[in-house]
């Protein structure tokens, strides 16, 4: 087997900012940064509806830009408006997926997608390069199987192109139990029948059942962001068994008992404002930082929203999380966040609406917000990463480049929960 050594280059995370008139939106007052309960609306269905329908759209305008942010970040946005995400692409705005399958996009000097032996797979993790490319088995696949693409759909190289049916070979054949298979499972779920099943490179023989398993017997606390993930793909893989009209058994079954025991503990942990814990599953806790609470509660939520049955989604919990992460996304609109924690915030808020209110929500019936300015800033060493007010659109911003900006080198971020 031919190994090859990728040599790190210096990293660039941006932070993505909206620019929005203060007449546009209704402003909520925020409480520095408490708890404040009963100021996020979970009592009034119509103010509840138009606050969850306010935080959507607004945080759909944050946009991020082709050849400038990252595949990771880019595919974090694809996770939470699927099709519909929109990357800035110089005076123009395009569908990421569009662009991503047409522009053999290339970033840090990598292509966004290689051949390989068995297919074709999005570029994978590099050391030094955190939040850059996937960051985990399969990562690329499942974040872009909210755009259900099918298996025939093809992605442009410089030497012809491969489709989505190449990335399932690949991670078909990759997988292991080495790795981290989270990802694994919630790509090949989405795409194969329930009882699958197929050898890998190493000759063993796995299958969708196989994969559920692995995901049962394998923790949830520690997990990347709080377990929250691995808890979603067992969710979604249990929702695929019950359409077949198939009872749950065996490693369904187990994975069905550990999505409701954690929907449980979820609502245990649950902070008096409606945010979920800080240190997720592990104990209770609430952050002062705004960019840690998107990251719980946005990924609590998202498992929440997708786990509940629908007849449950309306408990004043449920909507109490929702309410108060659709406040903090309003209050906090023109504050820079970190793609992923928002993402998958918009995520949550996008699914719940979804599986709430099944029929869409016409743009026009929403109240109009203002066009935001581009501002992006890049992270510049000794530079505090506190949130600062997003200039006005008449102030200078920083020029943002690959690898440096006129202040210095461009460092990157200490890795999150990915």
């Amino acid at each position: 087997m031919k190994i090859v050594r990728l040599f790190g280059v210096p990293s660039l995370v941006l932070l993505v900012t909206l620019s929005v008139s203060a007449q546009d939106l209704p402003s909520v007052p925020y409480n520095n940064g408490q708890p404040a309960p009963g100021i996020a609306v979970v009592d009034d269905s119509a103010r509840f509806d138009e606050q969850l329908d306010v935080a959507i759209e607004a945080t759909s305008r944050r946009y991020l830009t082709a050849n400038v942010h990252t595949p990771w970040q880019i595919f974090h946005g694809i996770l939470a408006k699927g099709k519909d995400f929109e990357l800035k692409l110089g005076d123009d705005r395009v569908s990421a997926i569009d662009w991503i399958s047409t522009s053999n996009p290339q970033h840090a000097g990598r292509p966004w997608i290689l051949k390989t032996q068995h297919g074709a797979t999005f570029h994978p993790y590099v050391r030094g390069l955190e939040m850059v490319f996937q960051g985990h088995p399969a990562q690329g696949l499942a974040l872009i199987t909210p755009c259900n693409l099918p298996p025939e759909h093809e992605f442009k190289l410089g030497n012809g192109s491969v489709t989505i049916a190449d990335m399932i070979q690949h991670v078909m054949m990759e997988v292991n139990s080495q790795e981290e298979t989270t990802w694994v499972l919630w790509s090949l779920n989405h795409y194969l029948k329930t009882d699958a099943s197929w050898v890998n490179k190493f000759n063993q023989r796995w299958s969708i059942e196989s994969l559920v398993r692995n995901e049962v017997t394998s923790r949830v606390e520690g997990a990347a962001c709080g377990g929250n993930h691995r808890l979603y793909a067992l969710t979604k893989s249990r929702d695929k068994l019950l359409a077949t009209g198939q009872p749950l058994r065996g490693a369904w079954y187990e994975a069905d008992q550990r999505v409701n025991r954690y929907l449980q503990t979820a609502q245990m942990l649950q902070n008096s404002d409606g945010s979920f814990s800080s240190s997720f599953y592990a104990s209770g806790g609430y952050s002062q930082d705004l960019n840690t609470r998107l990251n719980t509660t946005g990924h609590t939520l998202e498992f929440v929203a997708t786990a509940l049955p629908e007849q449950r989604l309306k408990e004043l919990w449920v909507r109490k999380a929702v309410a108060v992460l659709a406040k903090e996304l309003i209050d906090h609109r023109r504050s820079p966040s970190e793609p992923g924690p928002l993402y998958h915030s918009l995520n949550a808020l996008v699914t719940y609406r979804q599986r709430t209110r099944p029929v869409s929500v016409a743009a026009a019936e929403l109240p109009a917000i203002a066009q935001p300015a581009t501002t992006l800033k890049p992270v510049i060493p000794g530079e505090s990463t506190s949130l600062k007010p997003v200039p006005s659109p008449a102030e200078t911003l920083p020029l943002i480049v690959p690898t440096q900006s006129s202040e210095g080198p461009v460092s990157a971020l200490a890795p999150l929960n990915r």
